[in-house]
């Protein structure tokens, strides 16, 4: 079966998600150009529908250009709420019925790699998509901020993402063994209303992040682990 999951966890994510967003107006006005081909604009098409994050305008997409990617489309909304939609960052590969392109999450520094073919029967409707995680290219370096711009960056991330309900917990930053930054947002009972407890952490790396019980990707209140669904190719489907 071709298909890759992407795994990250918050916690993961979560020290370089702070840096990405120095890089923020850099990605957004540099995104490269798509070609004039069925494939090109299918991926136009795609990342405009997909990005949006419009649930029923995504599904009625889907049904015009990509109708066998219907059945999957509470994975693929779920996928947009865990990444915020795609940057593209540059084209790899272009025929006309074939695009390989690298795309960047928006809402962290994760690479991935997608491509995406055309039905040969009529080009204007997608035969295959697939999106797979990949480390960062040598040609996207990562900026070295100081500690306070390292810190108002991850201030920002995380108040950003509990205001989307992305997030509740305890986050811990330290550096070399001295925390630079401690904080807890949410609440770990939200049906009680309670806070979390106060910050304790045993420090052995450089970020260190406990969740409370009730954390899950989106901040839901549900006791079970999330993780990232799977984006299939058509030949994956029976």
């Amino acid at each position: 079966m071709s298909h890759v999951k992407f795994r990250k966890r918050y916690c993961a994510m979560l020290g370089r998600a702070c840096l990405f967003l120095a890089l923020g107006m850099a990605v957004a006005s540099a995104q490269p150009s798509l070609p004039d081909t069925a494939a090109g604009h299918a991926l136009k098409a795609w990342l405009q529908a997909f990005d949006r994050g419009d649930r029923a305008a995504y599904r009625r997409f889907l049904q015009t250009t990509f109708p066998s990617g219907v059945k999957d489309l509470d994975q693929d909304v779920q996928f947009r709420e865990m990444t915020g939609g795609f940057n593209l960052r540059k084209v790899e590969e272009s025929t006309p019925r074939k695009i390989v392109a690298l795309v960047q999450e928006r809402l962290s520094d994760q690479f991935g790699r997608l491509t995406l073919q055309v039905a040969d029967a009529d080009p204007n409707r997608i035969a295959s998509l697939e999106v797979g995680a990949i480390p960062r290219p040598l040609g996207f370096p990562l900026p070295h901020l100081s500690q306070s711009q390292l810190t108002a960056s991850l201030r920002s991330k995380l108040a950003r993402d509990v205001a989307s309900d992305r997030f509740s917990g305890a986050v811990l930053v330290a550096h070399g063994g001295t925390p630079i930054f401690a904080q807890a947002y949410g609440l770990a009972d939200r049906k009680r209303r309670i806070r979390p407890r106060p910050l304790v952490f045993r420090i052995s790396s450089r970020i260190v992040c406990r969740r409370t019980r009730t954390v899950q990707f989106s901040g839901s209140t549900r006791p079970q682990r999330r993780r990232r669904p799977k984006f299939r190719t058509s030949a994956d489907r029976p």
